[in-house]
């Protein structure tokens, strides 16, 4: 028997999902197109390139699918790391340093 609530462990979180097709890279493509929606601009998966650019920024490996959602110009995908990551190891398409291990270590 299948879990109800799937679990995935993260950085300092559990993160329980359902067991339907849906991950935080489908919350971005959703948000983005009811986003341009509401603005009144072009909705399809196509024209939103060229009229939405969202910024994801997230810390752990539960953020993948929002990064794998917006590579390839779709969007701009930041991971955050103590170290920059090996290229193949994430979706992510730049890398920022931890804001709280930065502030440490140049203090």
């Amino acid at each position: 028997e299948r879990p109800r609530l799937p679990r995935t462990a993260a950085i300092h979180v559990i993160e329980v999902r359902p067991q339907i097709h849906w991950h935080k890279g489908k919350a971005m493509g959703w948000l983005i197109k009811c986003m341009c929606e509401m603005l009144g601009l072009p909705s399809g998966a196509d024209s939103r390139k060229a009229t939405a650019m969202p910024i994801f920024i997230g810390d752990d490996v539960s953020d993948e699918d929002a990064f794998a959602e917006l590579r390839g110009g779709r969007g701009i995908p930041i991971v955050v790391r103590a170290e920059a990551p090996l290229r193949r190891s994430t979706a992510a398409e730049l890398w920022l340093r931890d804001p709280q291990q930065e502030a440490k270590e140049r203090l």
